[in-house]
C-alpha cells in the first residue's frame, strides 16, 4: 500500500541495540517487525525518540558523521508477546504504544494460502478504508482513539513488563495513600520479593522499586522520606503506605 521505498522492515528491539539501526528509517513512513522478539529489549530510549521526535532527528551510519535526518516513520509490530523493555518501566514508555490482540484462530479453520492475492485485489477498497482513517485521525488533531479493549490490553501489559504494578495492586498485602502511616523501604521490598517468589515472578532489584515509589509518589499517594520512625527505628521509607502482613525469608509470621 505505501511502496517499498517508503517502508523499512527488521527487528524493534535493534533500533535501541544497534545504534545505526534508525537511520535506516529516514524518510520512510512505516516500519515493520512481523516477528517481535519475546526477548525483552534493554532500553526503549531510541523508540520513544522515533515516536516524539517531531520531524527532525540525530542518525548515524556506520563510517560517515552523524546527522539530523527526516524522521516520520512510524512503527508497527506483530508477535505472540507484546514489546517489553528490562529497564524502562516509565510512563512514557508505555503511553506511547497501542496493543491491539487478533481474534483467536476459530477451530477448524483451514488457512487461506491464496490470501495474498486477494487482498492485492482489493487494493482500492483498502486504500480508501486507510484514508478514510486518516481523514478521521486528523480531524481528531492526530489523536487515536483508543478502545476499551485497547486500554485493557496497556495495563496488562504494563503489568507482564514490570511486576511492580501487580504487586502494589494486591491490597491484601500492600496499601497505598492510607493516612497515618509508614513503612521502611527495606520491609517494603522485602514484601515484594515474598510475594514474587510465591508468584513465580522474577524479583526487579532493590533500586529499581524504590526509585520507581520516589519517582511515582504524587500519583501513587505516598511521600519518601529519609526520617521514617517506626518501633523506635529510623530508616528511609515512604509515608502514607501500609503493609497487611509480614513476611521475611518468604515465611510469614505466626
Amino acid at each position: 500500500m505505501l511502496g517499498y521505498e517508503n517502508t523499512a522492515s527488521g527487528r524493534l528491539n535493534d533500533l535501541d541495540e544497534n545504534r545505526f539501526a534508525a537511520a535506516n528509517l529516514e524518510n520512510r513512513l512505516l516500519f515493520l517487525d512481523d516477528d517481535l522478539k519475546t526477548k525483552a529489549a534493554e532500553e526503549s530510549a531510541a523508540v520513544k525518540e522515533i515516536i516524539t521526535c517531531g520531524g527532525r532527528m540525530s542518525l548515524e551510519r556506520k563510517g560517515t558523521q552523524a546527522h539530523e535526518g527526516n524522521m516520520y516513520c512510524r512503527l508497527m509490530a506483530f508477535g505472540n508477546k507484546s514489546y517489553q523493555t528490562l529497564h524502562d518501566a516509565s510512563e512514557g514508555a508505555f503511553r506511547r504504544r497501542i496493543i491491539l490482540f487478533t481474534k483467536p484462530k476459530p477451530e477448524g479453520r483451514v488457512d487461506d494460502k491464496d490470501l495474498p492475492q486477494k487482498l492485492a485485489r482489493e487494493r482500492d477498497g483498502i486504500f480508501l478504508w486507510m484514508l478514510a482513517g486518516l481523514k478521521r485521525l486528523m480531524k481528531n488533531n492526530w489523536e487515536f482513539t483508543i478502545s476499551g479493549r485497547a486500554r485493557e490490553n496497556l495495563e496488562q501489559a504494563k503489568e507482564d513488563s514490570f511486576n511492580l504494578l501487580a504487586f502494589l495492586k494486591e491490597d491484601e498485602i500492600i496499601r497505598l495513600g492510607v493516612p497515618d502511616t509508614s513503612e521502611f523501604s527495606s520491609d517494603i521490598y522485602a514484601e515484594y520479593e515474598w510475594w514474587c517468589s510465591e508468584n513465580g515472578e522474577k524479583a526487579c532489584v532493590r533500586k529499581t522499586v524504590i526509585s520507581y515509589l520516589r519517582q511515582n509518589a504524587d500519583r501513587l499517594h505516598i511521600l519518601y522520606s529519609e526520617h521514617v520512625t517506626k518501633d523506635g527505628k529510623r530508616a528511609r521509607g515512604f509515608y502514607n503506605v501500609q503493609l497487611l502482613k509480614k513476611h521475611r525469608n518468604g515465611i510469614s509470621p505466626m
